[in-house]
């Protein structure tokens, strides 16, 4: 596919004047996404903060241009970004309209996970990591650029989602993660899509039980299995609700004596955060909440 190049900032450039390279040149090609994005970075220099896509993208911008990244743009009109992340360059390609950029911003510039995937260096080499849901991937991009060694399964149901997943993996070079379509249940079966299915935004979509969906299902004792899992050192569990059943369910205990660390996003609208945190205890781990429904559970050093 044939790619439109914005700007490229080098390492060792002002970026404050890369950023400035960069909003030029966005505008030049999206005038009103570029116009958006000045007049968001005259609002932040004026102390007038406000939530908003233009706000995530500027940030996003502005971590590029930091890292003395690139920004592009493809034929299909996608946000193409360049940048390091740990020991590894990367390449990201962002939907404009969808959940895409707030997905960057959260994992990559604010390094959500950044907490939890540090006791991966107490595992040694080849540590397992599950990403349920992977949504496009930023997750296992993150991980694999802190830690180069480690083998990421990385679930995602959502067709779109997939292929954006199989994108940065691609562009990446990313062998060391392997790709399931199937969402994160307590048993093998098929799901559906609940409520407005996919016509939300693409971080948010849940699934619900449904035997004559069209989305596949697996455990996580069915996972490990497939993929001759003994021990997983990092479970990242970001799955729309469906923590609540998974947790909830009887074989419980039993997958969860072979995870060391958790971090799990949890859905309060959707139920109880209390068996969460109960399920979690009582498998030996220490939570923490990290505020925003965010909560680590790890093993306490023998």
């Amino acid at each position: 596919m044939p790619i439109a190049s914005i700007t490229t900032a080098k390492t060792g450039k002002n970026p404050k004047q890369m950023l400035l390279k960069i909003l030029c040149s966005l505008t030049l090609r999206r005038p009103s996404l570029g116009i958006g994005l000045f007049w968001g970075a005259l609002r932040d220099r004026l102390g007038f903060h406000r939530d908003g896509d233009e706000v995530h993208l500027l940030d996003v911008v502005r971590h590029v241009a930091r890292s003395g990244g690139s920004v592009m743009f493809d034929s299909a009109d996608h946000l193409l970004l360049s940048f390091p992340v740990g020991h590894s360059p990367a390449r990201c390609r962002l939907r404009l309209g969808d959940s895409d950029v707030r997905v960057f911003r959260e994992v990559i510039v604010h390094e959500a996970y950044r907490d939890s995937v540090g006791g991966l260096e107490r595992v040694g080499k080849a540590p397992w990591v599950i990403d349920a849901g992977a949504n496009i991937g930023m997750a296992s991009l993150y991980i694999r650029g802190r830690y180069p060694s480690a083998r990421i399964v990385a679930l995602e149901p959502d067709d779109a989602n997939v292929a954006q997943i199989r994108w940065h993996l691609e562009n990446n070079g990313a062998t060391n993660v392997a790709v399931v379509q199937a969402a994160l249940w307590p048993v093998r079966t098929r799901l559906r899509f609940a409520g407005a299915g996919t016509s939300g935004p693409s971080w948010g979509l849940r699934v619900e039980a449904g035997d004559d969906g069209p989305i596949d299902a697996v455990s996580p004792l069915d996972l490990m299995r497939d993929h001759g899992i003994d021990r997983v050192a990092l479970l990242k569990l970001d799955v729309e609700g469906s923590e609540f059943p998974l947790l909830a369910h009887p074989d419980a205990a039993v997958w969860l004596a072979r995870v060391d660390a958790i971090i799990a996003e949890v859905h309060p609208d959707l139920g109880d955060p209390g068996v969460v945190v109960g399920a979690l205890r009582a498998a030996g781990f220490v939570v923490r909440d990290l505020g925003g429904n965010i909560l680590i559970a790890e093993r306490p050093p023998k």
